[in-house]
């Protein structure tokens, strides 16, 4: 079972730091392009990009998406 405490605390394992804003605990991980979510009892892992995607845009691509999803969790 994923509880908040150990979901942040993976997080922050894997990704290094969180990102506020999206679901209740989100990390970036901009090598991969990763972007790793958890709401609720959920983990949603969005990774978009492409060579020319990079950076910044990368992530707000990836935050878009995740925009379009959150909403649609039970």
């Amino acid at each position: 079972r994923c509880t908040k405490l150990t979901s942040k605390r993976t997080l922050e394992m894997i990704t290094g730091w969180s990102l506020t804003g999206v679901g209740e605990y989100a990390g970036w991980e901009k090598g991969s392009k990763q972007l790793t979510i958890f709401q609720g009892p959920f983990m949603i892992i969005v990774s978009a990009g492409s060579p020319d995607i990079v950076g910044d845009a990368a992530l707000k691509l990836n935050k878009e998406l995740a925009g379009k999803v959150l909403p649609k969790l039970p």
